[in-house]
């Protein structure tokens, strides 16, 4: 059986700078939702403009749906490293209460 050795701190810091970093994503493209004009699609293609705005807002919803689902499987990783992290110390703790050493 192979060991598994992973530094929680490292991993947890990493998660975290990555929950930051997908927040302020979520942040600057909230700050500027999108427009399109209808008169941009010129006259007479209001339809068009509806359908291109319309499009535009789906896109964005996706965007900030799957920016979101980053930030929660992040989440999610921290959880199940901090779950580790207590198995592991659990299991040591058990250990140190047997002393096995040499001559005994």
């Amino acid at each position: 059986m192979s060991d598994v050795h992973f530094d929680h701190s490292e991993a947890v810091g990493k998660l975290n700078d990555l929950i930051a970093e997908t927040t302020g994503r979520q942040d600057a493209l909230n700050q500027r939702l999108p427009h399109f004009p209808q008169a941009a699609a010129g006259r007479d293609f209001d339809g068009y403009a509806r359908r291109i705005q319309s499009k535009l807002a789906t896109i964005h919803k996706l965007r900030n749906y799957r920016l979101q689902n980053i930030s929660n499987s992040a989440r999610a990783a921290i959880a199940e490293f901090d779950a580790a992290k207590a198995t592991d110390e659990g299991s040591a703790a058990a250990f140190r209460q047997f002393e096995i050493g040499e001559g005994k």
